[in-house]
């Protein structure tokens, strides 16, 4: 990954990327369940209902640490893209809110910057956009590990991927023929899941077998270090739908969008729906 070229892109795109889980509701409020979910598992193990300490490291434009650091949490946020870190900033000002630290960088960078990089510090670490943007297989696994080290025994981190599916899924409905007159691309792109082409942002997609087989790697890589962990689910986004069919859920009022939430939730997390997921959220608990 071309780090500046990540940060450049986010940079010309920040009000688009603000906006982009408009469309996208059904995987922000996926995935904000499951964070109020690990808030709450670690609550009651420890008999409080104090704040917490987060640490959304790509964090965007706050979309999800605005909500949380509402709630009375300690938010420390930090983005590849100033841009998107200062428009986060603005945006928790304009709130009445602030958050514990905000910090630009690189997140390959994390273990050089002791403003976030704390070991056993936060309760729970958010990694919900750096690893898809990251092209080198060790390098991904390198900052899993540096975000699982800052993780305290017993709190979570949640990590996001992007499918090989998610991407087919769009050539199909837009472009079928795509496939076979960019063969010589697509060869390589279901081999090792690099996306850097149409001046987007680099991105590393997998499948779900690519995604469990990384998590697997931090296991081990972690344990060498005395930081342990489980997997304790890989969660579909989009659920059985798929960001096409969930974007048409995006208009509902309140009540038909939290009836169809509570619908794709109970089988969020079933192997048997990761296959239809665009973005795959892997909730994992640090055990030592």
């Amino acid at each position: 990954m071309s780090g500046e070229t990540v940060s450049q892109w986010y940079n010309d795109h920040v009000e688009l990327e603000d906006k982009r889980l408009i469309l996208g509701r059904l995987e922000y409020e996926v995935t904000l369940h499951y964070i109020r979910e690990a808030i709450d598992c670690i609550q009651r193990q420890e008999g409080h209902t104090n704040p917490l300490k987060i640490a959304d490291i790509g964090c965007g434009t706050g979309v999800y640490a605005i909500p949380l650091v509402r709630a009375g949490h300690h938010l420390s946020i930090s983005d590849i893209s100033p841009s998107s870190v200062h428009l986060a900033h603005q945006k928790a000002r304009a709130a009445g809110l602030r958050f514990t630290t905000t910090f630009s960088l690189d997140a390959r960078c994390l273990r050089y910057h002791a403003e976030i990089y704390k070991p056993a510090h936060y309760d729970i670490v958010l990694l919900l956009g750096p690893v898809y943007h990251i092209l080198s297989g060790p390098d991904r696994s390198d900052v899993l590990l540096a975000g699982l080290e800052t993780v305290k025994p017993g709190g979570f981190m949640l990590a996001a991927f992007v499918t090989k599916n998610a991407h087919l899924r769009d050539v199909a409905t837009r472009d079928p023929e795509r496939l076979h007159t960019e063969w010589g691309f697509y060869e390589g792109y279901l081999r090792d899941g690099r996306y850097a082409r149409g001046g987007k942002a680099p991105m590393w997609h997998g499948t779900i077998g690519e995604i469990r087989g990384l998590i697997e790697g931090l296991q081990r890589a972690g344990g060498e270090k005395g930081v342990e962990s489980e997997v304790l689910k890989l969660v579909s986004c989009e659920g059985f739908l798929g960001f096409g069919h969930a974007s048409h859920l995006a208009s509902l009022g309140e009540e038909a969008f939290e009836r169809w939430l509570g619908v794709v939730l109970e089988s969020a997390a079933d192997d048997t729906t990761l296959g239809a997921a665009d973005h795959v959220l892997a909730v994992i608990r640090r055990t030592k």
